[in-house]
């Protein structure tokens, strides 16, 4: 036989646990608050300087040298990047064996039909 809580019950325990988180919260926040009031104004407690005054952060910008050596670190990266498709580009041994194969197959394939369709005829 399944136990049904009454409606009325299941309220009461929820406002019981919200009246305990509440009571925990309070007590944590008030320890927060009395250890910052006897606390000495450090270097983390500094205000952080402000964005300025017309709300646009200030622009960085980037030397011609600095854009020259990127560019040239871009190209170095895609001659590579091109190098490695060139190479994987060719077929491996493994692929020629395969191709290889393959028309060897073919050529099987191509002779048994025949064979069969001379017998047939």
């Amino acid at each position: 036989m399944i136990h049904f809580v009454q409606t009325d019950q299941i309220v009461t325990l929820l406002i019981t646990e919200r009246d305990r988180l509440s009571r925990a919260i309070e007590a944590l926040q008030g320890s927060v608050a009395r250890r910052s009031q006897t606390q000495t104004p450090s270097a983390s407690n500094k205000p952080v300087p402000s964005a300025p005054v017309n709300g646009a952060p200030k622009k960085r910008r980037i030397s011609a040298t600095g854009r020259k050596a990127i560019a040239e670190a871009a190209r170095r990266r895609w001659a590579a990047v091109k190098a490695n498709k060139a190479e994987a580009a060719r077929p491996s041994e493994d692929e020629q064996f395969k191709k290889r194969m393959s028309e060897v197959m073919k050529a099987s394939w191509a002779k048994r039909k025949a064979a069969a369709k001379k017998k047939a005829a």
